[in-house]
């Protein structure tokens, strides 16, 4: 059966401070959807293919994981505590993922 794998962009999930955050998918594969708590600052990096020349991707992350993660607040503001405390910035992240 055929089948097309081309590069789609993934969805943005938010902007806050110059740091864009973009949703992940299954596989790297949109028709999978979303994944539900890893993200990425970088359009490039997945959770499969990274767009990185290292050998640790830092810009694929699990909220879950971010140091300042508390359960009780949204994953959005997870994140942009995460943004205001300088763990997360365009050059990806600052924590063990």
């Amino acid at each position: 059966m055929p089948y097309d794998s081309s590069w789609v962009e993934p969805e943005q999930f938010l902007t806050y401070k110059g740091v864009d955050v973009f949703h992940t998918y299954r596989d790297n594969d949109i028709n999978s959807g979303q994944r539900s708590c890893w993200f990425t600052t970088s359009e490039t990096c997945g959770e499969i293919v990274c767009g990185c020349d290292t050998d640790k991707c830092h810009h694929v992350f699990d909220v879950r994981c971010i140091p300042v993660f508390i359960a009780s607040r949204s994953y959005e503001d997870n994140i942009k505590a995460a943004i205001d405390a300088e763990l997360l910035t365009t050059s990806g992240h600052k924590f063990t993922s």
